[in-house]
């Protein structure tokens, strides 16, 4: 369940807002989105997320197909057969970003990538924001209090601690995020 998906939305549209910045719009082709996603994707990939297991072989290239529609996607799966396998037997890992033709553009591609280095099952959820907050600091240089400020004033929930840990661990997240808030 989704639960504050209606409430990220309306946060992400003031934090554009705040920095004078439209959500859509077409500025990247489609070869560019593949790029700048891939990048991300690579820099983040073994870092933020907690699903990776040495059966499986991740991909380091993000492949973006133009939708139809007013709605962007991350999908993800696995080739588990045949010439789809590696040489070591590991199963293919794949990442695909649907973008609509106004969705070609930073801010849409770090929301959907943030989908894909967050837990599989978190969707809009507080880890998912906690990504997304963070990449849009450190890729668009957007201020980290004025998101932080912005999500409690709009009770978007929120966390740099990663899914699943015990208390007093010191997520690699939360570490990066300390550069943002002094």
């Amino acid at each position: 369940m989704d639960n504050q998906r209606s409430k990220v939305y309306k946060w992400e549209k003031l934090v554009a807002e705040y920095y004078n910045k439209n959500m859509w719009g077409a500025d990247f082709t489609t070869k560019e989105c593949e790029k700048y996603a891939s990048m991300i994707w690579n820099r983040y990939k073994n870092i933020f997320t907690d699903n990776f297991n040495p059966r499986y072989d991740y991909c380091s290239k993000i492949k973006v197909k133009l939708v139809g529609g007013s709605t962007c996607s991350m999908r993800n799966g696995y080739f588990s057969m045949g010439r789809y396998q590696t040489k070591a037997g590991q199963s293919r890992y794949y990442k695909k970003m649907h973008l609509t033709i106004m969705g070609c553009n930073k801010r849409i591609i770090i929301h959907e990538i943030s989908h894909g280095l967050a837990p599989r099952k978190s969707m809009h959820d507080k880890y998912f924001v906690g990504i997304y907050m963070y990449l849009m600091a450190k890729y668009l240089g957007y201020d980290l209090k004025v998101m932080v400020k912005l999500a409690n004033d709009n009770n978007v929930d929120f966390t740099w601690d990663k899914k699943g840990l015990f208390s007093g661990y010191v997520s690699p997240l939360s570490k990066m995020v300390r550069n943002y808030l002094k």
